[in-house]
């Protein structure tokens, strides 16, 4: 048995990512951004190759999508308690 990555193989920045959670959650983050250190890489995406090659499986929902899908089942489990000690989750 291999480890399989399992992930969209859209190309995306960091600042992108955290364009579609803002948007999705309806919140705004300040950036700050230490430009005193490498840039590091462009973007991320996944490589399903393997799985693709292996077992025929490409990924069928698009990331932002996604994860408005995991956020939403994730925001309905902690208002619901599911989890969750405190349910003191509330929504700005």
């Amino acid at each position: 048995m291999v480890p399989y990555n399992v992930g969209s193989d859209e190309q995306v920045s960091i600042n992108q990512m955290i364009d579609i959670i803002e948007e999705i959650a309806d919140f705004k983050t300040i950036r700050i951004y230490d430009t005193s250190k490498p840039k590091g890489v462009r973007g991320r995406s996944s490589n399903n190759n393997l799985i693709k090659e292996e077992i025929g499986w490409v990924p069928n929902i698009k990331l932002k999508e996604g994860l408005k899908l995991t956020y939403e089942w994730i925001y309905k489990e902690i208002k619901e308690g599911k989890n969750n000690k405190s349910n003191k989750f509330t929504r700005a």
